[in-house]
């Protein structure tokens, strides 16, 4: 039936084919009208509008042959044939290119590329993301997210704990899932606490605003609140065995303490200072596992940096690592003698 359709479309112009071949046209236009989302069709408007311009000159031609042909019988007969004929020929190109694009294959829909940064150091890595987005991540924590992001959204997948500082971007929110709970911003910074191992998920906001979702109710509980926005200083904690989102709001987050930027320089300024001042501004404690390492002598800028950033500078500067372990961060490396 393929191979021979086109000839059964001339005799459908011609008002010669058969009943059934009549039904099958038919359906054939309906299936089309139905289709006419298909954004197959895009690619022929420009070849659909050339055949109706060649219509259009061809009716141009026949009525200039009107207007010098003598009005007798044979003459009209002879114009009226060229015209069904013209009118034919036309419809025939239009629906054959018509036929030609709607039988090609769909283009396969575009394959999306993700990959997974992990951290298995036991420091905290920084990563920055095409979108310019920057993270923070912990410890044995890992984000997986596409090499290149779609039009309109920003998706990644977080397991463990990281620090997000997100490239604002109106038309892209930028979503995050950990399990059960969605967090959706524009342009902010905020932590995620999200160990697989771990009881809940805890998002606590730095800056700007944050959006938590959760999927819904479990295990038939009713759950009252499924959403909660949060501002600066504020935190929600999700329990998972409840499904259930606790609010919480304090002047000082200590979670969110190492990521308050501050600006200190140091002027040959020993490791043992250094430690005490970051000590006291970030509220964390710092130590030195070999005491050499507090001889050493620095000399650097640290403006609107934050903790981790000063402690992968720090640490290269005096030839150093630093690793953590509980809430204490261990500087180690051989130090200088005095």
């Amino acid at each position: 039936m393929k191979n021979n359709f086109p000839d059964i479309l001339k005799k459908y112009l011609a008002r010669t084919c058969t009943p059934e071949e009549r039904a099958m046209v038919d359906s054939w236009f309906k299936q089309f009208e139905n289709d006419a989302e298909d954004p197959r069709l895009a690619d022929i408007y420009e070849r659909v509008s050339l055949d109706a311009k060649m219509l259009e000159e061809i009716k141009q031609k026949i009525h200039e042959h009107n207007a010098i042909a003598p009005l007798h019988s044979k003459g009209r007969s002879l114009t009226l044939n060229l015209y069904k004929a013209a009118v034919g020929i036309a419809a025939v190109l239009v629906i054959g290119v018509l036929v030609f694009y709607l039988k090609q294959p769909q283009a396969a829909e575009t394959q999306i590329t993700y990959t997974t940064i992990s951290n298995s150091s036991e420091g905290i890595t920084r990563h920055e993301l095409v979108d310019g987005t920057l993270i923070w991540l912990r410890p044995n924590s890992r984000i997986e997210f596409p090499i290149e992001f779609v039009k309109d959204k920003r998706e990644l997948t977080l397991a463990g704990e990281a620090f997000f500082d997100v490239a604002r971007d109106a038309h892209r929110p930028f979503i995050i899932t950990t399990g059960n709970v969605t967090t959706k911003v524009l342009g902010t910074s905020f932590n995620i606490k999200a160990y697989d191992e771990s009881s809940s998920i805890e998002v606590s906001v730095l800056t700007g605003k944050v959006s938590v979702d959760i999927a819904g109710a479990k295990n038939n509980q009713a759950v009252e609140t499924t959403s909660v926005l949060l501002v600066p200083n504020e935190r929600v904690t999700y329990l998972k065995e409840k499904n259930q989102l606790e609010k919480e709001e304090s002047k000082k987050l200590p979670e969110l303490s190492m990521w308050q930027a501050t600006d200190v320089v140091f002027d040959n300024v020993s490791v043992k200072e250094v430690i005490d001042i970051l000590n006291k501004k970030f509220s964390v404690r710092i130590q030195a596992s070999n005491k050499n390492l507090l001889n050493c002598l620095i000399r650097a800028d640290f403006t609107n940096q934050n903790l981790p950033d000063i402690l992968e500078l720090l640490s290269k500067s005096v030839e150093a690592t630093y690793e953590i372990k509980d809430n204490t961060i261990y500087l180690s490396g051989e130090g200088c003698e005095k």
